[in-house]
């Protein structure tokens, strides 16, 4: 389950992380009207955990109006829609079906304009990097944001716990096909319903 555990930070860090990208400042981003992205987005990116030098690529769908996202890393892939979580291990052949926890439901919450004006604490220029510092309490996690010239995410900073994560390389899309990609093609594989 640690790798879940992983995958789980991973979508939250990233989520919270991209809403800060388009503007290199903080309060020309947070006054301005524009939506950031449309309803649907990819982002294909690696996820590194400093602490164990691990680094993970991830592959990430949101559907930001709906509260859905589909994770894909390694031979594994999640889905949540904020009610459920579907893990599915493509080596065993196996479906983990389980009630989302209390802190994943925080993940589009924490999300919300005011609660991200709350939680910034400063903003820096150093080496070439405009970036964006932020305490999210109910985590207890540190986030910097790193963003080049050109206002695109060179790289996203993270420490919760005393461990430290990084998402970098970053490639962000909307093309894909959202009618598929937030279901699990459940057939042919063990299920284990976990939910209470």
């Amino acid at each position: 389950m640690g790798c879940l555990m992983i995958q789980n930070k991973v979508v939250f860090f990233f989520l919270v992380g991209f809403f800060f990208a388009k503007n290199s400042s903080f309060s020309n981003w947070i006054n301005s009207e524009k939506s950031l992205f449309g309803q649907y987005f990819k982002a294909e990116f690696e996820f590194n955990n400093t602490n164990s030098n691990v680094t993970i690529p991830i592959v990430l769908y949101v559907d930001s109006k709906n509260k859905k996202f589909r994770l894909e890393a390694e031979d594994r892939i999640i889905l949540s829609d904020t009610t459920t979580w579907k893990s599915l291990l493509e080596q065993s052949n196996q479906i983990f079906i389980q009630s989302v926890t209390t802190n994943e439901r925080l993940y589009f919450k924490l999300l919300s304009k005011e609660y991200l004006v709350k939680s910034f604490l400063k903003e820096e220029i150093k080496n070439d990097f405009n970036s964006f510092h932020f305490y999210l309490k109910e985590i207890s996690c540190f986030m910097a944001i790193f963003v080049d010239e050109y206002n695109i995410i060179n790289h996203i900073n993270f420490e919760i716990n005393g461990n430290s994560f990084n998402i970098n390389n970053l490639h962000v899309s909307n093309s894909f096909d959202s009618s598929s990609v937030f279901e699990l093609q459940e057939q042919g594989f063990i299920i284990f319903d976990l939910r209470e």
